[in-house]
Formats: C-alpha cells, structure tokens, sequence
C-alpha cells in the first residue's frame, strides 16, 4: 500500500471536532498522524512519502520495517480480503477470523491466493532508524 491509499484509511486519534482524523495540538494547530505506515523502499522512496504527506496535510508518520517482501494482487484477491475483513466486524466473524487465519502458514508465509510470502524474521529497523534520524520532525517509529 502506497502513502497514497494509507492517507484514505488513516489510524489517528479522534480530536473534540466530532471524528475528524486530526487533533487539536499545542495552541490549536491541526495535525494529521498516520500511525500505522510499513515503509518499503523497494515500492515507495522516502521522498515519494514525504511528497504524498505533504499533498494529503499528513504531519506525521509512524514507520515500521516491511514484513515481507512485496507483493500485488489481482482484483478478486482484493475484493475477496475486503469481503473477509467486512465479516470480522459482523456476524460472520468466526468465519472472517477463520478465513484470516488462513492466510498464515506454520512455517511463517503470508499467503495471498495461491502465492506464499515469507515472513521475515528479523525486520529491517535499522533503515526505518536512518529515516527517523533524517526526518525526526516527520517521523516516528
């Protein structure tokens, strides 16, 4: 997922304004947080994050390390993970968490449709770290 599409589903705390994705900071300043972001160099530069930040008011990011190497999927894989993440939050939540359940292995891949990823063991945090150093006021990890 790019920062782009991050910035259409952003995890930030809810502010006194009813819901909105900003909160109020130190004399009334508005921030936009994204708190959950796994920055990949490998899809997008930090440049390109800093620029799609700036484009969508983003203020702040919190990285982590890739957990796997990247990956596409087709259009049924995306609307099939829609549909099981609908059912987590419904009646059909065991069979969502079933469905979800599915896509790790025993030996520690990530499966989506017939591919399996494997999950790395030892994430990169040292790049997120020389991120974090070169930007400190937009990044956290």
């Amino acid at each position: 997922m790019t920062s782009k599409d991050h910035a259409r589903t952003l995890c930030a705390v809810q502010g006194e304004n009813g819901g909105n994705p900003q909160i109020d900071c130190w004399g009334g300043q508005k921030m936009i947080i994204d708190a959950h972001y796994h920055l990949d160099e490998r899809m997008e530069t930090v440049d390109m994050l800093l620029d799609h930040m700036n484009q969508y008011d983003i203020s702040r990011v919190a990285l982590m390390p890739p957990l796997n190497t990247p990956f596409t999927i087709d259009w049924l894989t995306m609307k099939s993970t829609g549909l099981f993440q609908r059912m987590l939050n419904s009646r059909w939540h065991k069979l969502g968490l079933r469905i979800y359940r599915s896509t790790v292995t025993g030996d520690g891949k990530y499966v989506i449709g017939a591919r399996r990823y494997p999950i790395y063991d030892n994430p990169d945090n040292e790049s997120i770290a020389r991120v974090m150093q070169a930007h400190p006021d937009k990044f956290s990890g």
